[in-house]
């Protein structure tokens, strides 16, 4: 039996490198990180009235860093993911957040490649077979 293990770092989408974990919250925390991330103000807040019109939904959300947002020194700030929300019977919605890299850091990380692709795919919409 062969085990995954991740790396600890991989390009992100501009080439920059980012940390090769996929963060797991629930939309409490989701909100909770927004709410972070709008006081120490970081661009990206994640989507605050949705998320909270749709907590009684949410079956799993998963955070994937993009990028990485730094400041006029290039001190890293936060780092830029996606928030790949997954709402019962409705599919997976993503947006960006922004988070520091202490609070990312604590965040539980999804160890099984598995638990990622249920998240994602289990809940997105099937296509019927074409005629």
């Amino acid at each position: 039996m062969r085990f995954w293990k991740a790396r600890s770092v991989r390009p992100g989408l501009f080439g920059q490198d980012v940390p090769s974990f996929v963060k797991r919250v629930s939309g409490l925390e989701l909100l909770e990180l927004g709410e972070a991330a709008r006081s120490q103000g970081f661009a990206a807040c994640g989507r605050p009235v949705w998320t909270k019109a749709s907590l009684a939904e949410m079956v799993s959300v998963l955070l994937i860093p993009i990028c990485r947002k730094t400041n006029d020194t290039g001190r890293l700030r936060a780092w830029r993911c996606y928030a790949g929300v997954t709402l019962d019977g409705q599919g997976t919605f993503s947006f960006t957040i922004d988070i520091s890299p202490g609070d990312f850091d604590s965040l539980p990380t999804v160890n099984d490649p598995w638990d990622v692709a249920e998240a994602l795919l289990y809940h997105s919409p099937h296509l019927p077979i074409e005629e």
